[in-house]
Formats: structure tokens, sequence, C-alpha cells
């Protein structure tokens, strides 16, 4: 549980560092810097399992490494460019409906069986979502 609410923090703030440091024209140096950062500090757990020779990554490992490596970073520079032209509490909410992209892929690719609750939920947060985008408040 502790993990959980540390997560939940973690993730609750990163946007308003992000905001607070686009606004100051600092694009480049934010997404480099902290992806560095975020590379040491998850280095460190990696290399100690690898030391204990229980770090066995096959080609599927890999793999997964490469995508998620390059998926985080195209991730990241899109939500950077959100971050520079709306609000913070805007992209915030629309970049926390990823759990629907999540929940079909896991249908699609995993078979995993999901409740009628959990499909009628998809559209739902979907129509939220691009009310949130389209039917702003002008400021």
């Amino acid at each position: 549980m502790f993990n959980l609410i540390m997560s939940l923090l973690c993730r609750g703030v990163q946007p308003l560092l992000v905001k607070l440091g686009v606004q100051h024209g600092h694009h480049s140096y934010i997404l480099a810097g902290s992806s560095v950062i975020w590379a040491l500090i998850t280095f460190f757990p990696a290399w100690r399992q690898w030391n204990r020779g229980s770090w066995d990554v096959d080609r599927i490992g890999i793999f997964c490494i490469l995508a998620l490596g390059g998926i985080a970073a195209i991730g990241s520079i899109f939500y950077f460019r959100a971050m520079d032209v709306l609000p913070a509490s805007l992209v915030s909410l629309a970049v926390a409906a990823h759990p629907v992209v999540t929940l079909v892929g896991a249908a699609i690719l995993f078979h995993e069986q999901l409740k009628l609750g959990q499909w009628l939920g998809v559209p739902f947060l979907a129509i939220g979502v691009f009310l949130l985008l389209f039917y702003q408040n002008p400021t």
C-alpha cells in the first residue's frame, strides 16, 4: 500500500513540476534531465539484480526494455508539448485516462476477461476526455 500511495503522490506532483519548468522555457532541459535522473535511479536496482546473477533476460525481455524506453521517450515528448500549450489540470486529466489503453490492450493481447462494467466504462471515459479537451472554458 505504501508503494501505491508514493506512486500516486509522485505522479500527482510531476505535472506541476513539468508545467513550472515549461512556463520558464526549459523544455529540452526538463526532458533530458528528468530522463537521465530516471535512468540513474532505476539503474541501480537493476544493476544489483544483474550482479546477483538473478536477472535472466531473454529476447522478449530485451524487446520489452527497448520498447518501453522508446514509448516512454516518445510519450514524454508529446506530454511536454501538451503542457506547453494547455493547462496542467487538463493535461493531467487527459493523461490519467491511459488505463483505457491498458484495459483494451490487455483484453486483446493477453485475452484477459473484462467485466461488463469495464467495457461500459471505456466509452464513458473516452467521452469525458473528449469533453475536457474540446469544451473547456476560454482563459
